[in-house]
């Protein structure tokens, strides 16, 4: 740490003039103009590993007291940074990050006027530097973003069976995201009650470090289905099992139309499943024996 010398002036430029006679004297006068720089400091410093070993090409940023970014720069090949001028101020913050390591603390320091300060920054590696992220859209076939869409990342070994690594849900803007995926071959699977179920397959490799994909569900024909059930019971309020019960339409008319019958299980419950939407009712009898 210590003070520099700064100029007062901008180095000011007269204009030209020319000494044409034996003894001719001419004026030449120049207004300075103050240095604007004149209480400005320099920060410097050198980015390592932890080694020691300098690293060249990290940023070195600094920010203001609230967190807004001042200034930037990059370290050489020596790993050295400089910034200059630079204002003097009692609260900055500086931080470095490179390809392979983690963004470093934010470190305060103060800055007076006219000083020289030097900061060195020892960056750590980052253990997950040669991981990846798997992001996507979902869509429909309209171009609608599916919200709640369940997607499940699977892992494909090499005998082809899968694992599966983790399962997220799409957000209202149907995007989804799996973080710290190491290389290999993967399948997503895509679902959502409604639609029907997508799989896709992506390779990440060293030379795809971001796997994107976009996603389009087609809507479930039978997903519209639905079901109908019921108990029959007898005129003591009990249940009648092994009962026939029969499904009918109702058509716009009024009409009935049979389209179903099952029978009542023990409890005297009957169920009717993938019935297209519409108007039903049911009739039920029990022969006897």
């Amino acid at each position: 740490m210590s003070n520099q010398v700064s100029d007062l002036y901008i180095l000011g430029q007269s204009v030209a003039k020319q000494l044409t006679g034996i003894g001719q004297e001419i004026r030449i006068d120049l207004d300075l103009q103050p240095n604007p720089n004149i209480d400005s400091g320099t920060i410097i410093g050198t980015i390592k590993d932890e080694n020691g070993n300098p690293i060249p090409g990290a940023i070195v940023k600094i920010f203001d007291a609230q967190g807004n970014p001042i200034a930037h720069t990059f370290t050489d090949a020596q790993g050295n940074y400089t910034f200059s001028p630079f204002p003097p101020g009692t609260q900055y913050y500086i931080s470095s990050i490179a390809p392979g390591f983690i963004f470093s603390p934010l470190q305060l320091f103060a800055l007076q006027p006219r000083q020289q300060l030097q900061i060195d920054i020892t960056l750590t590696s980052d253990p997950k530097a040669n991981l990846s992220i798997i992001a996507g859209d979902v869509f429909t076939t309209t171009g609608e973003p599916i919200q709640d869409a369940i997607v499940q990342l699977f892992k494909v070994n090499q005998d082809q069976t899968e694992t599966l690594i983790g399962t997220t849900f799409t957000n209202q803007t149907g995007q989804f995201l799996f973080m710290d995926v190491d290389q290999g071959t993967y399948r997503i699977r895509t679902s959502k009650f409604g639609y029907i179920s997508d799989t896709s397959t992506i390779l990440i490799d060293a030379n795809r470090m971001i796997g994107k994909l976009v996603i389009t569900l087609n809507v479930d024909p039978n997903a519209s289905k639905g079901t109908i059930s019921g108990y029959i019971k007898d005129d003591n309020n009990q249940p009648i099992a092994n009962a026939v019960v029969t499904l009918y339409r109702v058509e716009a008319d009024g009409k009935l139309t049979p389209i179903k019958f099952t029978r009542t299980n023990a409890q005297g419950m009957y169920l009717f499943s993938d019935v297209p939407n519409g108007n039903y009712k049911v009739k039920a009898n029990k022969l006897s024996v």
